[in-house]
């Protein structure tokens, strides 16, 4: 059974979930850039793109939530299964910035989003085990929501910088977005009392 663990725990899990979701909010900021620039899409066809896309995304990553949940109780481990989700979710990163079709886009979204779901379901069980004070527990998790907020914020600040050293190239951008997410797996490592 997992024991709290001391607010140390709390802080990698913070860094751990705002680093996965820096990775992961690159996608949001340059999906309709790269369906038009990237793959010559017209832009009259990208809205529906980016519904079909958002269909698939949204479907996996609920499907896939609730069987991760499942799973990560069934084996009483948080922390592999976090490793896991981001190999995931930057492989699926990864297939999107070298997609040369539609169809591989969204195979590359429907990757990422099962690293995504994945991720999500057994991060909140391990942020509620790494919790310092039960009696502080919705300021805690309220503090801890700005890790999902802030990098929808900051990715479309500093994602221009990976577009500009790969020469307008969107690969650069989507590498970069999965080793965001791979730090962010490993940030998750050092959370004691937590399997």
């Amino acid at each position: 059974m997992d024991q709290p663990a001391p607010a140390p725990g709390l802080a990698w899990a913070f860094l751990s979930r705002f680093l996965f979701f820096t990775g992961a909010a690159f996608l949001l900021t340059y999906q309709v850039y790269f369906l038009t620039d990237g793959l010559g899409i017209p832009t009259d066809e990208v809205a529906g793109r980016v519904f079909v896309s958002t269909l698939v995304s949204a479907t996996v990553t609920i499907a896939v939530s609730v069987l991760g949940g499942w799973l990560s109780d069934r084996i009483g481990r948080r922390k592999p299964l976090v490793l896991v989700a981001a190999l995931i979710g930057g492989a699926g990163l990864l297939t999107i910035g070298m997609s040369t079709t539609f169809t591989q886009f969204l195979i590359g979204s429907a990757v990422t989003s099962v690293g995504t779901g994945l991720y999500h379901a057994i991060d909140l069980a391990l942020v509620a085990a790494v919790l310092p004070n039960p009696d502080d527990a919705a300021k805690d998790m309220g503090t801890f929501q700005i890790a999902s907020s802030i990098p929808q914020s900051l990715a479309p600040t500093i994602a221009p910088v990976f577009l500009l050293l790969g020469s307008g190239d969107y690969l650069a951008v989507f590498v970069a977005a999965a080793v965001f997410a791979v730090l962010g797996a490993i940030a998750i490592q050092p959370v004691r009392g937590v399997r």
